[in-house]
């Protein structure tokens, strides 16, 4: 039968296997660390853009003839 293998390629295969889950892991646990430490800064630039914008927006609207067209349709 082509499915069976023998005992000793078995183990070999499930150590490889357990090798590269492994390398997964910690792989996956240094990625999800670099993204937990770069998002608190991520946010606060996209608050600080968004809170610029609302600034810009509302002296425009107070300024004569109102928001421009290209600000409004945002």
């Amino acid at each position: 039968d082509g499915l069976t293998m023998d005992p000793d390629q078995q183990l070999r295969n499930e150590r490889c296997v357990d090798s590269c889950a492994g390398k997964l892991i910690r792989s996956n646990h240094r990625l999800m660390g670099t993204y937990v430490q770069l998002m608190p800064r991520m946010v606060q630039r996209r608050m600080e853009e968004m809170e610029s914008k609302a600034a810009e927006n509302a002296k425009a609207a107070e300024a004569p003839g109102g928001l421009p067209t290209h600000t409004q349709s945002r």
